[in-house]
């Protein structure tokens, strides 16, 4: 049944509207004194956190706060584990921000909350971050 559609055309009741310029996305929505996140992500898939310094960010202008695994008080816990599986063996799951090792590419590291987007993404370019890339040992 499903090999039936397979180049066939699929009729869209939302693009019209948003073809014309009348679609509405979250960033269309003026919203007073609301406040911005950018993130700083790692460049390694897997690292040792040496250090993190905030301090640079902190002074751009427009950044109102910087958050790290060690500032983000009881938010600084493993989440839970969304699938559990008994095939999983030592299962492990993540925290909000990297604390001491990285997993994976992209895995975050710092938040910069500041008056808008492009500040906050400055910001966070600034943030020094030092980390050990783990070297693969080949037998």
């Amino acid at each position: 049944m499903s090999t039936q559609m397979f180049g066939a055309p699929i009729p869209r009741n939302v693009d019209p509207r948003l073809l014309r310029g009348e679609g509405a996305y979250v960033d269309d929505i003026p919203l007073t004194g609301a406040l911005h996140a950018a993130f700083l992500r790692s460049p390694f898939a897997r690292a040792r956190i040496i250090s993190i310094d905030v301090s640079a960010a902190l002074a751009y202008p427009g950044v109102a706060a910087v958050y790290t695994c060690d500032n983000i008080g009881a938010l600084d816990m493993e989440l839970p584990l969304l699938v559990p599986h008994p095939c999983l063996i030592g299962a492990r799951t993540q925290r909000p921000l990297a604390r001491d090792d990285v997993f994976y590419v992209g895995q975050t590291i710092a938040m910069v909350v500041a008056v808008d987007r492009y500040t906050a993404e400055d910001a966070a370019a600034l943030i020094d971050q030092v980390l050990a890339v783990f070297e693969r040992q080949i037998d």
